[in-house]
């Protein structure tokens, strides 16, 4: 500018420079890091702004390693602005457990819990609830998870349908010296408790007495009482026309009295012999027509059951009057 009157003249002059913006400062939204995590927050580029974060520092970037109130002021000479941010810290969610793997009984349930927590949760059969109801047998799992990590536990649940069942004869007769196998064993894992204080699937007992037997699994128990008494007619054998019979043997394959069969005196000139062995029902068991006869304790490739059993045996011999057929009766005890 030149001003000028009829004195003098006088100018100035003035640079004008326009340039620049008022600062817009954004550092981010609100975030939630997870433990370990850390965030760069940045300022504006603009080298001519002043810079001061919440901590007075005054760099163009400021790194998030716990968790606060973060805030960026900048101004220059257009303006100022400033911007705050809240970050969080959470951590993966904790190991869990739904406890030990568990038996029930046919009808029974449990229901399982997951932890109580604002987490992502998914069971094994695709649901979202905080508890599952669990009466089947298979393996149940759940998975709880958040943006920082998944966890997983599982348990498995059986059912126990074994039930102990009991098939000991109700009363054996005994003689002196013998000695009887009560066997309460059963196809799958049992408790057994004998009346003798015995704790063993059998017991082998040599004494006349009641006996009895409990057997338990987790969810059933059976018991049974077994008489063991003194036999009217105990003799080691049976004498009938030159033959002798036993009424007592052991097929325990220990090689002393395992087969029950039919003795003679070499006098006796057998020229054949019949036999029948049956059960307490009156069921065939064995029947043979070798001679001598003789049975192994066995039914259909089984082997039968300790107690009494009734043989008839027809044995028809030679004598100096012709043959001769006799009819024998009588029971066997067998013993294992």
């Amino acid at each position: 500018l030149q001003v000028s009157n009829a004195c003098g003249t006088d100018a100035d002059t003035i640079q004008v420079d326009i340039h620049g913006i008022v600062p817009s400062v954004d550092i981010g939204n609100d975030t939630t890091l997870c433990e370990g995590e850390t965030l760069v927050l940045n300022s504006s580029v603009l080298s001519e702004n002043t810079i001061v974060w919440q901590d007075g520092s005054e760099n163009d970037t400021y790194t998030v390693s716990t968790a606060g109130t973060y805030s960026l002021f900048e101004s220059n000479h257009c303006g100022e602005d400033t911007d705050t941010i809240i970050v969080m810290f959470t951590q993966a969610p904790e190991p869990f457990s739904l406890g030990p793997d568990t038996t029930l009984c046919p009808g029974e349930s449990i229901v399982l819990f997951a932890p109580n927590s604002l987490y992502d949760v998914e069971w094994s059969d695709g649901s979202y609830q905080l508890t599952l109801l669990a009466d089947q047998s298979q393996t149940y799992w759940l998975q709880i998870s958040n943006t920082c990590g998944v966890v997983t536990d599982s348990i498995a649940i059986s059912v126990d349908y074994n039930t102990p069942v009991l098939h000991l004869v109700s009363s054996l007769s005994w003689c002196q010296g013998d000695i009887i196998t009560l066997d309460a064993t059963q196809p799958f894992a049992a408790n057994y408790q004998w009346s003798t204080g015995a704790v063993s699937p059998s017991i082998d007992v040599s004494t006349p007495d009641l006996y009895n037997v409990i057997v338990s699994t987790l969810c059933e128990t059976v018991s049974q009482e077994i008489e063991i008494f003194p036999a009217d007619d105990c003799v080691t054998e049976v004498v009938e026309d030159g033959l002798f019979i036993p009424n007592v043997f052991s097929p325990n394959r220990d090689g002393i009295n395992d087969v029950f069969t039919v003795f003679h005196g070499p006098d006796l000139n057998i020229l054949s012999m019949e036999g029948t062995i049956y059960d307490r029902w009156g069921n065939v068991v064995y029947s043979s027509d070798e001679n001598p006869f003789a049975w192994d304790g066995g039914y259909a490739d089984q082997e039968v059951q300790p107690g009494v059993y009734v043989y008839l045996i027809r044995v028809v011999t030679l004598t100096t009057e012709g043959e001769k057929e006799d009819l024998h009766a009588g029971d066997v005890t067998l013993i294992r």
